[in-house]
Order: structure tokens, then C-alpha cells, then sequence
């Protein structure tokens, strides 16, 4: 079996295989992926595999995009493993304004005695149909004129087709309806070209299948029909096994699913906690602690860049028989010369101790002794020790731990000649303090760096010490803080790497832990890796199909024009619609207009929230970008255009950067408004310091390129009882008699970041602003609506004596949508209100 797996940011295609179809062993890693090279046609994903045996020869069709267009391409393998890469697509999107001009994806290839017939999903955008194609060599095809075949649905996916003696059967995934799931139908054709619907062949069912079944993959086994297919719950896609006299009357397996997810539904399947990480030559290796509601257990992951992480089927390293025997996890891992050798966190039921274990290559690990090498204690580490640290100094081995009492966690210290037998020093602990867990500590140079997880008054969060000798420890306060829909941030595990600071750190999101990436220049001010209505989510597999928001708004020639950023599932880009009365919106068939930058560039990893402009005979745009380096914060570029589609960047980007270390913006700036008065630009714009206060700053420039910022913010978060008592950001500003009106969005203090909503400030000069309503103006949406989490990003214009506002919102499962109202123009200036 080959099939396509997806681990968050990138799809691949993985193989298994089964002695009986119902028991499958899945190869470690995937066995054909995305280009590597970043101008091909391929260079985004690769799913959807479609693979026949002829002769000797593997031959898989299967699509591929480069993060814009979907594709379909070739490869051959003479074991099914190993795959030869067809350099160029062989089947593409014809030409604009037909039914399949967007996008073509899912083959199904069958081979007869004179030629390769495929079948596949076309697009123009909008709805999705099935196509034919004919080919005599599999690789240069040509669309059968009867195209697509006609079976009345909204939405048409999937096909899979056999032939006999009596013709083609085809069954492909539809939808009859824009918000019903997907279910399976059965087709048949003579010929292959014309064809009879025979009906529903299978529906969702109960539990892992409840909401959709579609790609349907189907085998003859003598005189029956066998399908392995896709089903889904509302939350993860899993493959189920049925079978068939007829083709058409379907019994599932008693054991479905037949193949669940791997990495995230198997033995890690409820949280992934924090760990240890190391640099082993160009490789990222990453022991971590996972989770199933069961019993903790030790994983393994590597990465060539420590954001794209490959995990093991199976964890390394799982309890023992004896005082580990429920649980082993929070591991330390040093490597000496050809040796691993690794601390870890057991637990008995009772009490949390440190064993060590010991491997050649990472991932076989053996017990040493199967006894803890660091017991609990009499007096303050009396019930536990745990969480080991371990860093290897020049006359032995120095262990960091937590210790608890029953009443508090502190942390202390111990030290080994050999890295088994441990003394714990005197003066313990060496960190006091109320629900202290986790600590990681680097040496760098003569002294000792120290993050810690520390449990505040709205969760778990990271704070930072250090020390000359390792003993006596300076705090320096709060690193990380929870936010917005993140509940807890624990677990740092912090490595040095060629000048940089790199921190893996745990996220809990109120229902599972998942790790996640920082980097510094300093240790201390880190950079996050980042992630309906008027418009919804784009075409699935799109550029915006997780997410639409941030748009900006223009009316010219009565028509509005809106520039938007959209989000993959992986960055966002910039995208371009048209509409005519602002409600009804139709995108540009080319879109995105605006990418990320070329790699090693500033904005190489994201653009989004754009501001335009029309400035004579040319649309200036203000963006906000970031890079993937720790140089290059998320930061204000600037781009121009005689057509307001193609861009050209400013040579020197970024023209507004973050402030200087210890100013109120000095973690990163953002979201852009402008308003250009005579010869003068005026921007007011959204900044972050490293606790994740933003507030609203101002800026001016004569050129809209150089620009001199106001040292201080000119709107800051209200009282912690009132709506945007947390944060304010996303600025609108408008002119208006009298001087400038401004909507923005206020964070709440629940949570320390709870939800988002708009509200109104006054001011006469565009610095000094008085907020004169204490309620928003724009609420949360309520319980079961496209913004029932949060509304914010206004983009507002006067059209007549109205206000009409865009806004951003976003549900509770996080799909970003843009929303549109109206308010009159009296109503929202009037004294007061």
C-alpha cells in the first residue's frame, strides 16, 4: 500500500505493507516526498499516490504542487521503494476558464491492451468534477473530449476504477450538498468514457467515520470486491477495509480502522511532552516524552533544521518491570564519543526517581541496573526527584533536578564523576519557589544559563536565571507567558547552535501538549516560530485554504478591491479579490500576487496584513514579513505596483524595523496603516515587546520608505477589568473633522490573552487618543459562529454617509475568515458613543 500522510506542514507519500490487508506494518520514513529543489513544480508536496505494476516496473502517478498549483506527476521504481522522479508534471491544468483551468489532482490510472486510461479531479475553483485522459506511454496525456463525466454533484472526487470483462466500475468520492461530508459512489461505463450512476455505495458511519468516507481504493479477490478507504471523525483521517459481492452492497471490517495515524494517534497519541535535543553533526536529534492515556513513554525525532521533524513509529525507550514500570519519560541525553547516554524521569505509581540508560545509536537504549541513579531524598526532595538535566563539565557531570516535598517543587543540584553514582551537594536546593518543574541549563563559557517552567497564575510559563558557579542563581523573570488560545509553556530544552540560541519548549492547548521552536540572539529576548462570510477559506489544497484574514480595501471605478492574506497550513502569502458591492467577492484566478521572499531574505517565511495605497499612478504597499533567522524579526516591508498584481519589493527591506533592546517594540512590529497628508506619511502600526505587550506606535516618514518612529506608544491597554485590558494592535485609522479616528482591537486580560474585539479611540493630532466608549463596537460573534472566538483586524472606508467595515474573525477550530458590517457615519462619531 502506498498512501499520503501529513504531519502538519507537509504532505508525503508512505508505503506499508500486510501478509492479510488488515495488519499493516508502515515503512519509518516516507518513501517519495516533495522536491527538494525550490523551483520545481513539486516543491510543496507530494500525495495522493495512483500505482500499478507493469512488467517489472513500479509506475505511480500522483499530484504535487508547489504551494500555488496542483499538478500531477511520474515516477518509476523498481521496487516500489525507491522511486525515479519524472522531472516535469505530466498532466497539468489546461488553459484558463475551463472546468479543470485551477487545479488537477487525485489520478487513478488503469492500463488496457492499447493504452493508459486516467481519471481525475478537476477544478476551476469553484466546484470539483471528473475527468478522462488517454495516454499511450503514461507520460504525455490528452483529455477525452466527453470531459468531465457528468454526475450532477457538487462536488465530484476520487475516482478509483477497475475493468472486467463487462466493462469499468468506478467509485469516487461526492458531495451532494456545500456542508454535507463526503460519502462513496458507484458508476458503470461500457467503455469508460460514457457513464450510469448506480447510487451510494457507502455512507459515514459511526465513530472514527461519523462525519465523512471518500477515497475509495479497490481490489477484486476472486469473485468479490475488497475497498480500503478514508474515513473521518471531524478530527483525524484513519483507513477502513469493507467488502463486496456486488461492488455496490458494502460490509465493513469488525477491526476498522485497519491503518490509524502514526505520529500523533499511536502511542503519543494524546501529548508529546519535553526532552532533550542535541546537534549530532548536521542532524537535530530529539528524545522526547509521549503520551497515550496510558503510560508515559520516551520517542525519537530527527531534523535538518530543527523545525521539520521526522519521528519514530514506535517509542525507543518505554517503562521497565520495576521501579519504572509506570511511566519513563523527561529525558536528558549527552552524547560521548560514540555513546548516548540518557537520564530519564520513572515513576512507580508512588514516587518520580532518575534512572540512565545508555546506546550506540540513539534509538536501542539499555537499563542500567533497571534502579534509579538518583533516589529521593529525606528532607526537600523527599517524595520525588525528577526532571534531570545533565551537562557534562571537565572533571565529571553536574544533574540539575526537581525535587518535591508534598508541599513544594525546588530545584537542586547533584554531581558524578561517572555520571551513575550522584552526590547531591549541600546548600540544596539551589531554586525555591512554589510549582518549579523542568529546569535546562547550558554552560556557555564560565557561566551557567538556566530556563525553568515555573506554574503563575494563569498556567505554566518559562522564566530565566543565572549563575557564576552553578549554585548561587540570579532570576531574571518571566521568558515565556501563556497566550491567546495557549494554556501552559513548560519543558524548555535549550541548545547553542553556531551563535544562536534554540529553544524547543512545550505548548498546551487545554487538551494536548505539543512542542514548539524558538530562537534568540541573546538567551533572553526569543522570537516564537510561527500557524465565512465575506470570504471563506480557499479551494482544499489551496494557498488560503486554512485561513483567510488581514485584508485592505480599496473602491476605485465602483468596484472594491481587496489585497488579503491567506494561510496554507503552513505561512501565509498575499492574495488579491474583486467585488462589487463588498459582500460578494470574487479572487484572482493567479493568486497569490504577493509571496514570501527568496530564501535567506528577510520575509523568506512569511508576508501577510497588507496595507495599499493608491499614490498617483502607482499602489504602494506596507507589509508586514518575517524570516526564518533570528536577524531578521518579524518586521514592516514595503512594495510598489502600477496594477496593484505585480509587485516589485523595496531593494532594502524592511523599511520599519523592531525597536532597540528594552523598548516597548523591540520583539516585533506589525499590521500597518497609512495615511499620507500633503508631502508627510503618517503609519501607525502594532509592536510587541519580548512579554507579548503590544501596543500601538507612530511613525513618519516624506518618502514612505525612511522612517522616524515616536520613541513612545500612542495607544496602550486599558485597565485589566475593561475589554482590551491585556493588549491593543491592528490600528485603522481614518481622517475626520476634527482629526483622526481610529478603530483597533483589544485583547481582554483573561488568560493573560483572552479574546479579541474592535473598539474606537478620538484624537485631534493622531498621537494623544481618548478612548470614548468603554464597551467595543465589534463583539465576539456567539456560541457556533464563523467568529464566536475572536473579531479583530479592522479595514474600514466612508462610502457615502456610511462606514463599511471589514474585520478578521475566527471560530473556535481557529479558521480565520473575513466578515463585513456596516454602521452609519453619525453614529460612530457621535459625542460619546
Amino acid at each position: 500500500m502506498w498512501y499520503t500522510g501529513y504531519n502538519g506542514k507537509r504532505y508525503r507519500i508512505g508505503y506499508a505493507v500486510s501478509s492479510d490487508g488488515f495488519k499493516w506494518e508502515k515503512s519509518d520514513l516516507p518513501v517519495f516526498e516533495h522536491s527538494k529543489d525550490s523551483s520545481s513544480w513539486d516543491n510543496s508536496s507530494a500525495a495522493y499516490p495512483c500505482v500499478i505494476k507493469d512488467g517489472n516496473i513500479y509506475k505511480m502517478w500522483y499530484t504535487g504542487s508547489n504551494g500555488r498549483r496542483l499538478s500531477i506527476g511520474y515516477a518509476t521504481s523498481n521496487d516500489g521503494i525507491s522511486w525515479d522522479r519524472h522531472k516535469n508534471p505530466v498532466f497539468e491544468p489546461a488553459i484558463e476558464d475551463t472546468w479543470d483551468g485551477f487545479s488537477v489532482q487525485y489520478p487513478m490510472v488503469v492500463k488496457d491492451s492499447r493504452r493508459y486510461l486516467m481519471f481525475y479531479t478537476g477544478s476551476a475553483g469553484v466546484s470539483y468534477k471528473i475527468g478522462a485522459a488517454e495516454s499511450s506511454d503514461g507520460i504525455s496525456w490528452k483529455r477525452l473530449k466527453n470531459s468531465p463525466i457528468d454526475f450532477g454533484r457538487v462536488h465530484s472526487f476520487h475516482p478509483w476504477i477497475i475493468k472486467d470483462s463487462k466493462g469499468y466500475k468506478m467509485w469516487y468520492s461526492i458531495k451532494t450538498e456545500p456542508k454535507a461530508g463526503f460519502k462513496i459512489g458507484l458508476a458503470d461505463s461500457r467503455d469508460g468514457i460514457i457513464w450510469e450512476m448506480k447510487g451510494d455505495a457507502l455512507k459515514p458511519d459511526l465513530g472514527w467515520e461519523i462525519k465523512e468516507v471518500f477515497k475509495p481504493v479497490v481490489l477484486r479477490k476472486g469473485d468479490n470486491y475488497l475497498m480500503f478507504y478514508a474515513g473521518f471523525d471531524g478530527r483525524r483521517t484513519r483507513i477502513g477495509f469493507a467488502e463486496s459481492a456486488d461492488g455496490n452492497r458494502w460490509i465493513r471490517h469488525k477491526m476498522n480502522p485497519v491503518l490509524g495515524v502514526g505520529e500523533g494517534a499511536g502511542w503519543d497519541g494524546d501529548s508529546v511532552f519535553s526532552g532533550s535535543v542535541i546537534k549530532d553533526g548536521d542532524t537535530y536529534r530529539l528524545w522526547y516524552s509521549g503520551f497515550n492515556g496510558n503510560k508515559t513513554k520516551i520517542g525519537f525525532a530527527s531534523s535538518k533544521d530543527g523545525i521539520n521533524w521526522r519521528k519514530s513509529l514506535a517509542p525507543v525507550f518505554t517503562p521497565g518491570d520495576n521501579w519504572d514500570r509506570m511511566g519513563a519519560g523527561y529525558p536528558s541525553v549527552i552524547k560521548e564519543g560514540k555513546t548516548y547516554r540518557m537520564w530519564y524521569t520513572g515513576y512507580d505509581g508512588r514516587m518520580l526517581q532518575i534512572g540512565y540508560a545508555y546506546s550506540d545509536d540513539g534509538l536501542n537504549w539499555h537499563r542500567y541496573k533497571d534502579i534509579p541513579v538518583l533516589k529521593t531524598g529525606n528532607g526537600w526532595d523527599s517524595t520525588q526527584a525528577a526532571y534531570p538535566c545533565v551537562i557534562k563539565e571537565s572533571n565529571g557531570y553536574r544533574m540539575y533536578y526537581v525535587g518535591y516535598n508534598n508541599k513544594e517543587e525546588w530545584i537542586g543540584v547533584a554531581v558524578s564523576k561517572d555520571g551513575i553514582n550522584w552526590e547531591k551537594i549541600s546548600g540544596n536546593p539551589v531554586i525555591k519557589g512554589k510549582g518549579i518543574i523542568s529546569p535546562w541549563v547550558v554552560k556557555d563559557g564560565s557561566a551557567y544559563r538556566m530556563w525553568y517552567s515555573v506554574y503563575g497564575d494563569n498556567g505554566y510559563e518559562i522564566h530565566f536565571a543565572s549563575s557564576i558557579d552553578g549554585i548561587k542563581w540570579k532570576r531574571h523573570g518571566v521568558q515565556f507567558k501563556p497566550d491567546g488560545m495557549i494554556k501552559d509553556i513548560k519543558g524548555p530544552m535549550v541548545i547553542m547552535d553556531n551563535g544562536v540560541y534554540k529553544m524547543w519548549y512545550e505548548e498546551f492547548d487545554g487538551s494536548k501538549n505539543r512542542i514548539a521552536f524558538a530562537y534568540s540572539k541573546d538567551g533572553y529576548r526569543w522570537q516564537r516560530f510561527e500557524g465565512h462570510k465575506a470570504i471563506d477559506p480557499g479551494a482544499k489544497d489551496g494557498w488560503d485554504s486554512f485561513g483567510v484574514a488581514g485584508g485592505w480595501i480599496l473602491k476605485e471605478h465602483g468596484k472594491y478591491r481587496m489585497w488579503y492574506s491567506g494561510h496554507d497550513g503552513d505561512t501565509f502569502r498575499i492574495g488579491y479579490a474583486v467585488s462589487n458591492d463588498g459582500i460578494n467577492w470574487q479572487r484572482f484566478d493567479k493568486n497569490p500576487v504577493f509571496d514570501k521572499g527568496n530564501s535567506g531574505s528577510w520575509d523568506d517565511v512569511q508576508v501577510a496584513y497588507p496595507f495599499v495605497m493608491r499614490d498617483g499612478d502607482m499602489y504602494k504597499m506596507w507589509y508586514y514579513g518575517y524570516g526564518g533567522s533570528p536577524k531578521y524579526p518579524p518586521s514592516i516591508g514595503y512594495a510598489a505596483s502600477y496594477d496593484g498584481i505585480n509587485w516589485e519589493r523595496y531593494t532594502e527591506n524592511p523599511v520599519l524595523m523592531t525597536g532597540d533592546a528594552g523598548s516597548w517594540d523591540d520583539e516585533m512590529v506589525a499590521y500597518p496603516v497609512i495615511i499620507k497628508e500633503g508631502s508627510v506619511y503618517k503609519m501607525w502600526y502594532g509592536g510587541s515587546n519580548k512579554f507579548g505587550e503590544w501596543k500601538i506606535g507612530y511613525a513618519e516618514s516624506k518618502d514612505g520608505i525612511k522612517w522616524t518612529k515616536l520613541l513612545s506608544p500612542v495607544l496602550i491597554a486599558g485597565g485589566k477589568e475593561e475589554w482590551d485590558g491585556y493588549a491593543v494592535s491592528y490600528p485603522m485609522v481614518v481622517s475626520v473633522e476634527g482629526g483622526y479616528f481610529m478603530w483597533y482591537t483589544g485583547v481582554d486580560a483573561n488568560n493573560n490573552g483572552g479574546a479579541m474585539r474592535i473598539g474606537a479611540a478620538f484624537s485631534e493630532d493622531g498621537i494623544s487618543w481618548i478612548k470614548p466608549k468603554e464597551e467595543p463596537l465589534i463583539d465576539i460573534g456567539d456560541n457556533g459562529e464563523w467568529n464566536e472566538a475572536s473579531s479583530f483586524s479592522p479595514r474600514v472606508i466612508k462610502d457615502g454617509n456610511l462606514w463599511k467595515i471589514w474585520f478578521t474573525g475566527f471560530d473556535l477550530g481557529r479558521v480565520f475568515r473575513i466578515g463585513y458590517m456596516e454602521k452609519g457615519y453619525e453614529d460612530i462619531l457621535q459625542k460619546g458613543n
